[in-house]
């Protein structure tokens, strides 16, 4: 058995499993310093990816952190993408999302979204509940850094990103994995039922090694493979 020095700093892959692992089944690593764990949450599979990211650029407060991505099942097969209105991510991902169609109806509540699917999107933006859960997805805790949320088919995603490596705790995380669940039933019960999509190749990867991410750069990625939320996804992961 390898001796551990109790005097020493725990390491932050150490501080992952201390808070991730009581919730989950199995973990793995990929790429650099990345860390992936595979859960279930009630009646839905989960996946967490972590990994560690550099300040953003322009930040003043040159603020790093981890990214946290949580990957849940979802009985719907559309796409969604939804972050806090932000002007200068707006006309990035309007050129992403050329395919897809703003909802008007999200601007109100202080977000932005595109849908492939319209009706259902705007009697979705209609329901309180479900827009105050987003909001409580994109924006709960003491330092919730930049968030998105996103639905491709048969998965709801939300990502964490500049989260404090000192507020991964078992706690924050089920109140996550509690809040997305809850979303992902209510808004699965929204009428008229979207149209179901096939899921591109890209997005069935995003649930598997990722081994494909780390030989391709994000932008030949972006441009050759992505289609729907997860392209929103990655430009907003790469460009905040």
């Amino acid at each position: 058995m390898r001796k551990t020095d109790l005097n020493k700093e725990p390491s932050r892959r150490d501080m992952l499993d201390v808070a991730i692992r009581p919730l989950t089944r199995s973990c793995s690593t990929y790429a650099r310093g990345g860390v992936h764990y595979k859960g279930d949450y009630k009646d839905r599979s989960f996946d967490i990816y972590c990994r560690e990211v550099r300040p953003a650029r322009g930040s003043v407060a040159g603020k790093g952190g981890e990214q946290i991505e949580i990957i849940m099942d979802s009985r719907l097969a559309t796409r969604l993408a939804v972050a806090l209105l932000d002007n200068r991510l707006r006309k990035i991902w309007t050129r992403i999302y050329g395919q897809l169609e703003p909802v008007a109806a999200a601007q109100a509540n202080g977000l932005m979204a595109w849908a492939a699917a319209s009706k259902w999107s705007r009697a979705l933006f209609k329901n309180d509940r479900l827009v105050q859960g987003l909001k409580q997805l994109l924006t709960s805790g003491d330092d919730a850094g930049a968030r998105s949320l996103s639905l491709m088919p048969d998965a709801g995603m939300l990502v964490l990103r500049h989260v404090p490596i000192s507020q991964v705790t078992t706690e924050n995380v089920k109140t996550l994995l509690l809040a997305l669940h809850d979303w992902l039933e209510g808004v699965e019960e929204v009428t008229p039922r979207p149209q179901r999509l096939d899921a591109t190749s890209m997005e069935r990867n995003l649930r598997g090694s990722r081994s494909l991410f780390h030989t391709l750069s994000g932008a030949l990625l972006l441009l050759l493979f992505l289609g729907g939320a997860a392209a929103a996804v990655l430009a907003y992961i790469m460009y905040r």
